[in-house]
């Protein structure tokens, strides 16, 4: 194998990699059956398969905003945000949430 085949198979690997963690991450379906999901549509947060446990919203500069415990396995949840983002802890899932 030339040295110049070697250098650019190496810097396409090195360019993919970034990329193909990116898509992983920005996955939206659950990978097991039983995954918590968080679903934000316009002011409404809807979380599924978190029966039981608690959640924390807060704003960008870590300040809990409001929390509370969820009853149901398909549950919405009840908080007025304005338009931003804000990180959302359910159980032990964190996620980045954007209100429109």
């Amino acid at each position: 194998m030339s040295k110049k085949f070697q250098i650019i198979a190496l810097a396409a690997l090195i360019i993919s990699a970034p990329l193909a963690a990116v898509a992983e991450a920005d996955r939206d379906y659950p990978t097991e059956l039983n995954e918590v999901q968080i679903l934000v549509n316009g002011y409404s947060i809807r979380v599924v398969n978190a029966s039981g446990q608690d959640y924390n919203v807060y704003n960008i500069a870590g300040i809990k905003i409001t929390s509370g415990h969820i009853e149901s396995n398909d549950e919405k949840l009840n908080v007025r945000l304005p338009k931003g983002c804000y990180i959302l802890k359910v159980g032990k899932m964190v996620r980045k949430i954007t209100i429109k």
